[in-house]
């Protein structure tokens, strides 16, 4: 790995960089999922997430047992995930007071800036042009799929002529359909890198109170919807929010 680092110009040649691999438990455990559950990938899924746990102890016990040694830290980055199943209790190690001036706070995501490029807002909706609305995810039920209809169907918007599930699509063809929408919704409870890339082509987003979400909404790129349950979720009037003026803050946050 550090021959593929070094001749990127990454600074480490006086470092020592420490690779957590825990292949070995990850690659077993999705064969043996693959095995039992070949009709679906819901608990495909679920199963396979146990390895978030099995780093973190990993990589936990690691660097415990440096610090035993003696070992100290000139840097120390501490991962910002956007989904809190995979938040790491590395940053329990804590950070020396003498460094903590130096400490930048880092989103672990990134959006290709090429493929989601920015794009005017389209025709303001209006009776004769219907609020267009995309999710994009797959259809598990933490997603909130479920909420966000239930929620168009309160609005009285309709639903039988007006939802189209367009199965998996490949990013190129999510982004051109993200840039045809008004507004973005993700109402899940993880997750939160489909919202970057929504706010990178300039859309207006809506999510949930909760996680990662809640890092990177705010009023001034679209709407949070209250983390309090589904009654909250489903009813809050958000459909009446200045979109037209928001969209135009997204870009720039990314």
């Amino acid at each position: 790995m550090q021959n593929i680092i070094v001749p990127s110009g990454v600074p480490i040649e006086d470092s020592t960089v420490i690779f957590i691999d825990t292949e070995w438990f990850a690659g077993a455990l999705y064969r043996l999922a693959s095995r039992f559950f070949r009709r679906s990938e819901h608990p495909l899924f679920f199963i396979s997430s146990l390895d978030f746990f099995v780093y973190d102890w990993v990589a936990t016990r690691h660097c415990q047992r440096l610090l035993k040694q003696g070992e100290s830290w000139d840097i120390v980055h501490s991962v910002t995930p956007v989904s809190p199943l995979a938040a790491m209790r590395l940053t329990s190690l804590g950070i020396p007071e003498r460094y903590r001036n130096k400490c930048r706070s880092l989103l672990e995501n990134s959006v290709d800036l090429e493929l989601f490029q920015t794009t005017p807002w389209p025709e303001a909706p209006s009776d004769n042009n219907p609020l267009q609305i995309v999710f994009v995810g797959r259809l598990l039920l933490f997603k909130g799929v479920t909420m966000l209809l239930e929620a168009v169907k309160a609005s009285n918007f309709g639903l039988t002529e007006q939802v189209e599930f367009t199965g998996n699509l490949p990013l190129n063809e999510v982004s051109n359909i993200v840039k045809k929408a008004h507004v973005f919704c993700l109402p899940s409870v993880r997750g939160g890198a489909v919202l970057l890339e929504a706010m990178a082509i300039a859309r207006p987003v809506i999510a949930i109170d909760f996680g990662g979400s809640a890092e990177i909404v705010d009023d001034g790129v679209g709407v949070k919807l209250p983390a309090t349950g589904k009654a909250s979720v489903t009813t809050t009037p958000v459909w009446c929010a200045d979109f037209g003026r928001l969209h135009q803050f997204a870009r720039p946050r990314i």
